[in-house]
Formats: C-alpha cells, sequence, structure tokens
C-alpha cells in the first residue's frame, strides 16, 4: 500500500502516548502531586513528535521534521528526569 510500517506504528504509538498523557493529567487532578504534571508534560511531547513523524504518511517529507524531534526527544528527557527526582 506504499505505506512505511515505521511512521505507521509511530501513528499507533502516538495514540497510546497521548492516553497516557491523559491518564496522568487525571492522576495529577486527584493527588496534586506535581511531579506527575512533568510526567504528563513528557508524555504530551512525546505524543506530538511521534504525530509529527507520522504526519509524513499523509504529507511529503517535512525537512524540519527531524531536527524538531531532537529537540523534543532533549526535552522529554529532562521533563521525566525532573519528575523523577521531584519530591
Amino acid at each position: 500500500f506504499g505505506l512505511e510500517v515505521d511512521k505507521l506504528l509511530a501513528f499507533v504509538s502516538a495514540h497510546l502516548a497521548a492516553a497516557l498523557a491523559f491518564l496522568t493529567l487525571i492522576a495529577y487532578a486527584r493527588t496534586k502531586r506535581t511531579k506527575l504534571l512533568f510526567v504528563t508534560l513528557a508524555f504530551f511531547l512525546f505524543s506530538l513528535k511521534l504525530f509529527m513523524i507520522s504526519s509524513e504518511l499523509f504529507i511529503d517529507e517535512i525537512a524540519w521534521v527531524d531536527p524538531v524531534s531532537a529537540f523534543l526527544d532533549f526535552i522529554i528527557l529532562l521533563s521525566f528526569f525532573y519528575g523523577v527526582i521531584k519530591k
């Protein structure tokens, strides 16, 4: 069908990451633990990154996706790290 398996898997993973971001946001609303906000941010940014990567299924190659994806990886790692070490 002309679909790239890695981009299709990224599309499915983006939905999973968005669902996890939603669930951690609900957990934050219930517990008010600020560390969950950083985890929510990480899941949200991860889903955004994967949606950008998978957008190439529907649109031709986009030149800025790779550099933005690398930058988001850095922010995601920092967010997870801060969420883990925050008391």
